[in-house]
């Protein structure tokens, strides 16, 4: 292989953000960046609005149907520019569906927690692998491996597998394993755990308040069982932990963390990848260019991601590094690329994915397995000859063209009625049309996945939502975060079932369990009681 200048070493350790759709003059500024920088590799984002701080503010997000296209084509366009070889990753948590459209999605993390098998999970994680592969993407930024016990945590929440560490544990790296059957590498986030905060790092510097022993007993452990296994890649959050930095410094930014915890302590062999350097939580700590990127290098990280400042980022740490320094870390980013098959002449492979049908199967055996039966009371599930008049009642989506409803009248002809959005005419309607029904099932779909706002939920349709299970007797199917529940009264239905997102394969399965043909395998990943007490 040929050597490489310490400049260009230097400029190995930066993987810029890119964007699959986006100007001609941006791609000419990435072109700059790796011919004239040598970075060392990228990471795709759908576009600048959707990317890390601007994910958050209200914009139009641009459509393109050939996102996927558009994708695979940049990826060997950048590759033919390049001198030495990029490492191309993606956030692909819950498949290429998470940054690019009309691609294949697979159910969130915290959805694949309610799961006990973590074969199911390995499986999926192999084929997201595979999608990622024949797209020529090398690492995902996956698994998450926070434990969610904030209810309130704003960035991670569904992203978790869960908040009981043994589970979240072996789910995580049943994920990993399944996405290097494949060759594809992971990336182990947010170090030392992100799932204890109410602060979007995007934004601000959350901070955990805990001591050092509680930290090893529970926010640690899966990241100490991912480095017994030799995992690829570590990625430090922008988080202050106290107790383990001895000051209010982000984690990604201290020494103390990254080398001596990290490196020294629990002996993390891999790679150390930031978390993107344009997020407010450290952004915001620099105003002169090159001090940011610095400040993450000499932390320990040996790849700085995001970073709006390259150019002087690079200049900053030829200026202020040791050789040796220079060459450990990019000695990191070079076993990453032995490991892609990207150096030494290394087969990099092929992967064929899954066709429709054989995802949608891999999806229906996941909803089997997650989909949870909180509270079931006499009659459940229903007989599908019982003279007993049931109705459908769906709560924030129509009822036509609906999944769950489609399958539910292949067991039994039911009536349809839907409240799309909350008004005291049409609900008062509603309610004198649906005395004549024995059983109503509703099915709620929750508006939104993370906890701002209740989901999303409106305060007045809980409240007739309520009355309604108080006089009728109601199966309550829930699509969507498991934390909802804490908003709905759902005690008060005779029968509750989470199905926790809607998608087409838990519309079915859900639906099926009503009338027998399916069983409520899981349960649940997060501690509901805890956050009604």
């Amino acid at each position: 292989m040929e050597q490489l200048t310490t400049s260009e070493k230097v400029g190995q350790l930066f993987f810029p953000a890119v964007y699959i759709n986006d100007s001609d003059a941006n791609i000419r500024k990435t072109e700059q960046l790796i011919q004239q920088y040598h970075v060392g590799g990228l990471t795709f984002f759908h576009s600048p609005e959707m990317a890390a701080t601007n994910y958050e503010k209200k914009h139009d997000i641009p459509k393109n149907e050939r996102s996927h296209e558009r994708l695979m084509e940049l990826i060997q366009h950048y590759q033919s520019v390049a001198k030495h070889p990029l490492v191309m990753s993606i956030d692909a948590e819950w498949g290429l569906a998470m940054r690019v459209e009309n691609t294949e999605q697979y159910p969130y993390a915290l959805s694949l927690g309610a799961s006990s098998d973590p074969y199911l999970v390995f499986e999926v994680g192999e084929a997201i692998a595979k999608d990622l592969k024949a797209t020529g993407i090398h690492l995902n930024l996956a698994p998450v491996m926070d434990l969610n016990v904030n209810p309130a945590n704003p960035v991670i929440g569904y992203r978790s597998f869960g908040q009981h560490r043994e589970k979240v544990t072996e789910l995580a790296l049943a994920f990993y394993r399944g996405m290097k059957s494949v060759g594809i590498l992971g990336c182990a986030k947010h170090f030392p755990g992100h799932g204890d905060t109410s602060v979007d790092s995007h934004l601000g510097l959350p901070t955990i308040d805990k001591s050092e022993a509680a930290l090893y007993e529970q926010e640690l452990y899966p990241f100490q069982k991912a480095i017994e296994i030799g995992i690829d890649c570590i990625m430090p959050g922008h988080l202050s932990v106290p107790a383990l930095s001895g000051s209010g410094k982000p984690a990604s930014l201290s020494h103390e963390i990254v080398t001596g915890l990290l490196r020294k302590k629990l002996g993390h062999k891999g790679a150390v990848f930031t978390d993107a350097l344009n997020m407010h939580a450290v952004s915001n700590l620099y105003q002169t260019p090159g001090d940011l990127e610095w400040a993450a290098f000499s932390a320990g990280n040996d790849i700085l991601s995001f970073s709006k400042n390259i150019p002087a980022g690079i200049e900053k740490i030829l200026n202020q590094a040791s050789e040796e320094q220079i060459e450990g870390h990019y000695q990191k980013v070079n076993e990453l690329k032995q490991k892609a098959g990207l150096v030494n002449g290394g087969p990099e492979g092929s992967a064929v994915p899954l066709t429709p049908m054989e995802s949608s199967h891999l999806k229906q055996k996941v909803a089997a397995s997650a989909i949870t039966v909180v509270k079931k009371g006499p009659g459940m599930p229903f007989p599908a000859e019982s003279p007993e008049k049931i109705g459908l009642l769906s709560l924030n989506k129509s009822a036509e063209n609906n999944a769950f409803f489609k399958t539910l009248v292949s067991f039994k002809a039911i009536p349809a009625y839907e409240l799309v959005s909350y008004s005291e005419p049409k609900a008062a309607l509603l309610k004198e049309s649906l005395t004549q029904y024995d059983h109503v099932i509703v099915a709620l779909y929750v508006p939104h996945i993370k906890p701002a706002g209740k989901f999303g939920l409106a305060p007045e349709m809980l409240q007739w939502l309520t009355g309604l299970m108080t006089v009728k007797k109601v199966a309550l199917v829930v699509f969507g975060n498991p934390y909802s529940l804490a908003h709905i009264l759902y005690e008060r239905a005779d029968h509750v079932i989470l199905a926790y997102q809607d998608m087409y394969e838990f519309e079915q399965k859900a639906a099926q369990l009503l009338f027998g043909a399916a069983q409520g395998e899981g349960s649940l990943p997060v501690d509901i009681k805890k956050i009604l007490a």
